[in-house]
């Protein structure tokens, strides 16, 4: 069974990340300092961990298989999240799901774009999601 208020708690952390990694893709590459890239990567780094989380308590919930690198498409597959961000999904998780994160300037702000972009295709399909009475 769902947990729907660790759902709720994940889904607020997933908005104070892409709110945090959204402020770097307004930037250009070039004027991204060591800070802000230490911080738009801890704030992807977690995203990505927790959608890893959120996607698997469904998988979990619905007692499907999770295939290592195709959860997100797995996932669309069974309606949980959209389908268009699911190729994307695996591979910002595989990118940024891991241990080693990439420190490259112009990689992290590419990657706070797409995410960016897939937070906001995403986040509101997970609030969706209640509780039935």
């Amino acid at each position: 069974m769902i947990d729907f208020e660790k759902l709720a708690k994940d889904v607020e952390k997933l908005e104070q990340s892409a709110k945090t990694f959204g402020a770097i893709e307004k930037r250009k590459p070039e004027d991204l300092d060591a800070k802000a890239l230490a911080t738009a990567s801890d704030a992807m780094k977690l995203h990505m961990t927790t959608l890893r989380d959120i996607v698997m308590m469904f998988l979990k919930d619905r007692k499907e298989q999770i295939r290592a690198g195709h959860m997100f498409k797995d996932a669309a597959a069974k309606s949980i999240l959209p389908t268009d961000v699911a190729a994307r999904g695996d591979a910002l998780l595989i990118k940024w799901g891991g241990h080693v994160t990439p420190t490259d300037p112009r990689a992290v702000h590419e990657d706070a774009v797409r995410l960016s972009q897939m937070a906001a295709k995403i986040i509101p399909v997970l609030k969706a999601y209640k509780k039935e009475p």
